[in-house]
């Protein structure tokens, strides 16, 4: 345990532009045991090419554009904001859920249909609170469960 990190207990939690990069490394890094993605792009598909134009646009890294092989003992926790304004995030989203719920991933999805992008540094309401210590819960469980 070097720094007094148990590389059995690592989750990653990742948000926004980040969503590519942490996808990146979940497939990577096979004994991360839970992650977190809110409201982020997530992975291209036949009918939706909306991550590549948004890299390209907004200039962040999509090392799996369009495929990810995730060690089917991950957990997912993702996290979508329903009046996201940017192009095909939620299509993204969707069609990863869709794609997860298909191949019977443990999975939870937290949809906030009021929720804008980084509604959590845009809104500081109860109900923004309230899903952001969901997503903290979510971690706590998946890293300390034996």
């Amino acid at each position: 345990m070097a720094m007094g990190i148990d590389p059995r207990r690592l989750g990653v939690l990742s948000l926004s532009g980040n969503v590519p990069n942490a996808l990146h490394v979940l497939q990577e890094r096979q004994q991360i045991r839970g992650a977190a993605l809110c409201y982020g792009f997530m992975l291209d598909s036949e009918s939706n090419k909306g991550v590549s134009a948004a890299a390209a646009q907004y200039r962040f890294v999509n090392p799996n554009a369009t495929h990810v092989q995730l060690s089917p003992e991950l957990a997912l926790l993702v996290l979508r904001a329903g009046q996201d304004a940017f192009p095909g995030l939620n299509a993204s989203i969707d069609d990863f859920v869709l794609n997860a719920l298909q191949s019977n991933r443990d999975l939870e999805l937290i949809n906030f249909p009021a929720g804008v992008h980084a509604f959590d540094i845009q809104d500081d309401s109860a109900r923004s609170q309230q899903l952001l210590g969901q997503v903290v819960s979510f971690l706590q469980r998946r890293l300390t469960a034996n």
